[in-house]
């Protein structure tokens, strides 16, 4: 049994190994080189490859067959809100992303952090997204909580909730200070302290990327995650706190009010073309 198990490891290394040796070598196994260029490239990529889609079907109409799977089907986009809402973008990506993935690459590197050839197994890679999206969720959920307090919601999350009914780009139209602590703090904290290989941490940067983006997009699609339930909380606004899991709204039955809605029994990933929408209406 231990030989068959070695010998399983053995190939996923291998095959890990296999994909991993020219990217590391492309950059002539400079870690902070190899680092940042990954890490942005992963990160940029995702929101504006994504986001990029959604926001193109929201400013033409088109593919027009998208529309039909908008969540808040009674909100038309503005083009000048989109237009205001770019520049605060911009300068969290920029401002605020950059300098925070340098000093990443510094704690990383204090913590161990490997960026070689020592690459992980699949096992290790899979604990470690895990305990990512666990840290993420527990960061997430309780700092948006402290957020939507009266003493720092006028000054600080205020501004996320001008879009009442969200679009893609609305995942980082944030207060500068929030989106550090609730968006990039929460995504850093668990490759460090699981001391993860650069490899793990682009994968899990990227499944991390494209859940938020997904659930700010307004869209609920064919095969894709449901967004139904932050799409609710921006509708709403004092409900349904959590990222993904949305283990501590159960605990602490933040969540009753979606639980009662149609949205709720929409809150799921479907296989049919048929809008969810409209095989689950509203009464």
């Amino acid at each position: 049994m231990d030989s068959w198990r070695n010998i399983s490891l053995f190939l996923q290394q291998d095959l890990i190994l296999s994909i991993w040796t020219p990217i590391y070598s492309l950059f002539n196994e400079d870690d902070r080189k190899t680092f940042l260029t990954t890490i942005v490239i992963v990160s940029f990529g995702c929101f504006w490859g994504l986001n990029g889609f959604f926001l193109f079907v929201d400013i033409t109409g088109k593919p027009s067959f998208v529309l039909k799977y908008k969540i808040q089907r009674n909100k038309n986009v503005d083009l000048k809100d989109v237009y205001r809402a770019l520049p605060l973008v911009t300068i969290n990506q920029i401002v605020v992303t950059l300098p925070s993935f340098y000093a990443w690459f510094y704690a990383a590197r204090w913590r161990g952090c490997s960026c070689g050839y020592d690459v992980p197994t699949l096992w290790e890679i899979g604990r470690d997204v895990a305990v990512a999206q666990l840290i993420q969720e527990f960061v997430f959920y309780y700092s948006h909580r402290l957020w939507h307090h009266p003493l720092f919601y006028k000054k600080i999350h205020k501004v996320h909730h001008e879009w009442t009914s969200p679009i893609s780009i609305t995942s980082v139209y944030l207060h500068p200070l929030e989106y550090f602590v609730s968006g990039v703090l929460a995504f850093i904290i668990g490759p460090l302290l699981m001391k993860s290989h650069l490899l793990t941490t682009l994968i899990w940067l990227y499944i991390a990327l494209l859940l938020t983006n997904i659930h700010h997009c307004g869209y609920h699609l064919p095969l894709f995650p449901s967004p139904e339930f932050h799409d609710f909380h921006h509708l709403k606004f004092n409900t349904c706190y959590g990222a993904v899991l949305n283990i501590f709204d159960w605990i602490h039955g933040t969540d009753e009010l979606f639980r009662q809605t149609k949205s709720y029994q929409r809150h799921k990933t479907f296989f049919s073309l048929t809008p969810l929408s409209e095989s689950i209406p509203d009464k």
